[in-house]
């Protein structure tokens, strides 16, 4: 069972969503920069943090937390 979400992530405008999709696209930006855009993306569309963190190759939604409360 996943924790409740503490710290949800605020809602995206459209400039940040656009910028984080080309993020996940690029193929010039870090490995790291891509996997943490594609898990906000994924916690933006309704995912669990424990989903977004198996999407990039996690085990555990820990990282991801840590990832949207420094977003927000």
């Amino acid at each position: 069972m996943s924790r409740k979400q503490i710290d949800p992530l605020r809602p995206l405008d459209e400039h940040e969503r656009e910028q984080l999709q080309q993020l996940c696209r690029s193929r010039r930006a870090p490995a790291a920069q891509a996997a943490r855009a594609r898990a906000l993306l994924a916690v933006a569309a309704g995912q669990s943090y424990t989903k977004a963190a198996t999407l990039v190759g996690l085990r555990v939604g820990d990282t991801v937390r840590g990832w949207v409360a420094r977003f927000n």
